[in-house]
């Protein structure tokens, strides 16, 4: 399983039924686009705002250089995630 470190950046949601979501992961070398079917995953990720958040996802890559994400973590929660329950 590999583990990426970045900002998170242009959530769009691909498929509605069943539902699938890309995101790109800014390190400081590379963009990584992420893909996820994951509900509980999507839910905390279409409530994030683009650009402003850190975060730890893990997954494999596909075929298609995509790295299909299984967990995520917020590396700098603020006070709006934990009132959330996002974190």
């Amino acid at each position: 399983m590999k583990s990426i470190i970045g900002i998170l950046d242009k959530i769009r949601v691909i498929n509605s039924a069943p539902i699938l979501l890309r995101f790109t992961i800014e390190t400081p070398s590379e963009y990584v686009n992420c893909v996820t079917a994951k509900n509980d995953i999507i839910d905390k990720l279409l409530l994030l705002p683009e650009k402003q958040y850190v975060l730890e996802v893990s997954g494999r890559y596909n075929k298609r250089k995509q790295l299909v994400v299984n967990q995520i973590s917020i590396v700098n929660p603020d006070d709006t995630i934990r009132r959330l329950g996002i974190y």
